[in-house]
C-alpha cells in the first residue's frame, strides 16, 4: 500500500514548485505578492486507530484523526507569534480566485492500458458505402430551380475552448475558470498567458 505520508509530501513538493516558479499567478495585498504556507496533514476517520512507535519520528504528528484539524489549524496560527501574519490574510473570494487558478494548471493523467496488460489496439476498418441501384426517372421538361440552403456549421467543442485573444485551444478547466469569472472576463475564454493581461475588476 502506498504511505499517504510520503505522498502528500510529493503533493506539497509540486504544490510549492508552482508557487515558486509563476506558474499560477499569487494573490496581491498592497503590491506585495502573498506566497501561501504549505504544510502537510493526513486526514483519516475519527473512528480510525492511529498508532504511533515509541521512537520519534518527525511528521507523524501531521497523521491526525478529521475531527482535530481545526483545532490543529488554530494551534499553528496561534503558535506564530508574529505580527506579520496577519498581512498574509486574504478575502474568501481572493483565496477562491487563487483556488482556480491552482486548479486550472492541473491536466488529467492518461493511461495506456493496451500497452500495459500487451493487448493490441483493434482497426476499426472504415465501411463502405453502400450502393443501391435506382430506376432512371426522367426528369421534367420544365423543372423550376430548387433553392439549396446555405450549410451551417455548428461551432464545435473544440472551437468554444479557443482563446478569445490569441486562439489557442485550451483545456477544459481553463474555459471553465473563465466563464466562473465573467466579471474579468466577459464570458470569453483566454488561455493562462492572455489571463495575466486581463485586470481584476
Amino acid at each position: 500500500m502506498p504511505s499517504p505520508f510520503e505522498q502528500n509530501h510529493k503533493h506539497c513538493t509540486v504544490l510549492k514548485a508552482a508557487c515558486d516558479d509563476g506558474a499560477v499567478e499569487l494573490p496581491k495585498r498592497l503590491g506585495f505578492s502573498i506566497k501561501p504556507d504549505i504544510r502537510s496533514m493526513v486526514l483519516v476517520s475519527k473512528n480510525a486507530r492511529i498508532t504511533r512507535p515509541k521512537a520519534k519520528i518527525k511528521g507523524l504528528d501531521e497523521i491526525l484523526k478529521v475531527d482535530q484539524i481545526k483545532a490543529k489549524i488554530d494551534k499553528a496560527f496561534d503558535g506564530e507569534n508574529n505580527p506579520l501574519v496577519m498581512v498574509k490574510i486574504i478575502a474568501s473570494d481572493t483565496l477562491e480566485d487563487f483556488a482556480r487558478r491552482l486548479a486550472a494548471l492541473h491536466i488529467p493523467a492518461s493511461f495506456d492500458w493496451h500497452a500495459k496488460f500487451g493487448l493490441q489496439r483493434e482497426a476499426v476498418a472504415p465501411q463502405k458505402p453502400v450502393h443501391v441501384a435506382r430506376e432512371a426517372t426522367p426528369e421534367p421538361a420544365l423543372a423550376e430551380p430548387v433553392a439549396v440552403p446555405e450549410t451551417v456549421v455548428e461551432e464545435g467543442k473544440k472551437s468554444k475552448l479557443a482563446c478569445s485573444s490569441c486562439g489557442t485551444v485550451v483545456a477544459y478547466n481553463i474555459a471553465k475558470f473563465c466563464w466562473f469569472n465573467k466579471p474579468r472576463f466577459g464570458g470569453k475564454v483566454f488561455c493562462f498567458e492572455c489571463q495575466k493581461s486581463i485586470p481584476n475588476p
